[in-house]
């Protein structure tokens, strides 16, 4: 009976191996988790500079077109009389 006893022992984790892996995750967490927020900053950049090149874009094709004016942008609404 005491061989059983010490052979289940054995197999099941004790509170310090427990905390041990727990204090593992956290390490490599904490390592891997700002190089993931740069990942998601760099991409929005990205993001963003594929929207500018695109507005770029249209806005040269509409002066192209017109003759060489620029898109007029108001603030106000047009009020039909």
């Amino acid at each position: 009976m005491l061989r059983e006893v010490t052979w289940k022992m054995k197999r099941s984790f004790n509170l310090i191996e427990l905390i041990a892996v727990l204090a593992v995750f956290a390490i490599i967490i904490s390592l891997v988790f700002p190089s993931a927020l740069d990942l998601l900053a760099s991409t929005s950049l990205s993001s963003v500079r594929s929207l500018q090149t695109e507005i770029q874009a249209a806005t040269d094709m509409y002066v192209f077109e017109t003759g060489g004016q620029f898109p007029r942008y108001s603030c106000a609404k047009r009020v039909h009389s």
